[in-house]
């Protein structure tokens, strides 16, 4: 197991564990956990200064670091990862768990949720092992009329979503509640009433665009782009 020398100090200690505001609550006997893996952008490069945090989610008793998803959910260890993208992160543990990696605007997050009443990690580890977060680009788009009225456009845009969301219950991967770089659809008819549309979604740096459209009801046209850039435009005139 690695030891936690790192170039960022540890936010949290085990300390603030044991100060429930509620003294009833019991996490799992007090048993700490380790978690612990390396982060790498889609390139394989190191990513330094991540942060590493695990969170339960509680239906009773609180913490004094709650967490951001809500009032039931609450911090229970955190840390970043060092020069060589490698972290440690030591935390109590609970039948409910959510291990978020966050590395910023840059990146697309991860999640690690681990749920279900019999389950240890071995050794009391969770070793993630390579994490990829992927590089996030902007996409703006817009859809114009330029052939006048009485002219109609239905389509749909396809893109990578850039996030992973793993599920498991009792430490086997529960896919139907997993979401890891799905395909994300958006969807829209323009027509007299509304002739264009712009807006902006996040994908991966390199992924790919697919635009399936129909002009006046005529068979479906696709169209597929190559996200090149970190702010990217999709324009499309009819």
């Amino acid at each position: 197991m690695m030891q936690l020398d790192f170039k960022h100090h540890i936010v949290l200690t085990l300390s603030i564990f044991l100060l429930f505001l509620n003294c009833d609550t019991r996490f799992e006997g007090n048993t700490r956990i380790a978690v612990e893996g390396l982060v790498v952008d889609t390139a394989g490069n190191a990513i330094e200064g991540a942060e590493i945090s695990v969170y339960a989610t509680r239906s009773t008793g609180s913490f004094l670091a709650p967490g951001p998803s809500g009032s039931n959910q609450f911090l229970l260890g955190r840390n970043y990862s060092d020069a060589n993208g490698n972290f440690a992160v030591v935390s109590l543990f609970d039948n409910g768990l959510d291990i978020v990696i966050n590395a910023g605007d840059d990146y697309s997050r991860y999640v690690y949720a681990n749920y279900g009443s019999d389950y240890r990690p071995p050794n009391n580890s969770f070793n993630l092992e390579n994490v990829t977060l992927n590089n996030l680009a902007l996409v703006n788009y817009s859809i114009t009329r330029t052939s006048g009225e009485g002219n109609s456009i239905s389509f749909t845009l396809n893109y990578t979503d850039p996030d992973c969301s793993l599920v498991y219950i009792d430490g086997v991967l529960n896919e139907a509640e997993s979401n890891c770089n799905s395909t994300n659809i958006l969807t829209q008819t323009l027509n007299d009433n509304v002739s264009e549309t712009n807006g902006s979604l996040s994908t991966i740096v390199g992924s790919t665009l697919e635009f399936v459209y129909s002009l006046n009801g005529a068979p479906e046209i696709t169209e597929t782009v190559s996200v090149d850039a970190a702010n990217f435009q999709f324009n499309f005139t009819y």
